[in-house]
């Protein structure tokens, strides 16, 4: 079990928040990498971050200000705007406090929260920005040796195998790894979840079929 999040599967809520943020273009993410600091004549220490907001959207970007700037969870506020029947809010610089029906031109789109996850996650593609080129393939063959489980796949059962050096991953999520000498196909895989530190997650090779 995940646990959850207001109710909410941690899960679903941690992939959506995530597919959300790596959605964002770098103009609009470095908003939120403004620090909120108290002040005087700012207590709540984010007009640097809404004046930084206002000049984005001034450019043209379509800025999600709950989002962007206030840094309210991205899942919690897209399902609440649902519930609420909202089809789109405004964005920044617009005015208004959203509806449904057709969204207008430069809005916020409210996805259909009831939708499965899979399909909700492909309305937020990563930025190209955002994603990192692919590994070189190794000089060297990152294959471990076998160890004592299988993985089962297409009525096969696979041999698993563990990276030569566990602690230390190189290598991104489904990662494969090709051998050139004989073309058999790896995929790489950690164990444990995000919220633990790299260093102790494990990484794991499976053997793809031919």
């Amino acid at each position: 079990m995940s646990g959850t999040i207001y109710t909410f599967d941690a899960d679903t809520v941690n992939a959506f928040d995530k597919a959300y943020r790596l959605s964002r273009k770098p103009q609009v993410a470095a908003i939120r990498s403004i620090p909120v600091a108290s002040t005087p004549t700012d207590p709540t220490g984010m007009q640097a971050r809404i004046d930084k907001a206002q000049a984005v959207a001034a450019q043209g970007y379509v800025i999600d200000a709950d989002l962007d700037v206030f840094e309210w969870d991205p899942y919690l506020i897209m399902r609440q705007r649902f519930l609420d029947g909202k089809s789109w809010v405004p964005s920044a610089n617009q005015t208004g406090i959203g509806g449904g029906g057709p969204i207008p031109p430069g809005a916020i789109s409210v996805p259909d929260m009831s939708l499965p996850l899979d399909q909700l996650l492909a309305l937020y593609p990563p930025d190209p920005s955002n994603v990192p080129p692919p590994p070189a393939q190794p000089s060297t063959s990152p294959i471990g040796p076998a160890i004592g489980f299988s993985w089962p796949y297409q009525g096969k059962d696979l041999p698993g195998f563990y990276n030569a050096d566990p602690k230390n991953s190189h290598f991104p999520p489904d990662y494969v790894y090709a051998d050139p000498a004989t073309g058999a196909k790896w995929a790489y895989f950690l164990l444990g979840t995000e919220m633990m530190s790299p260093k102790d997650r494990i990484g794991i090779w499976l053997l793809l079929p031919a």
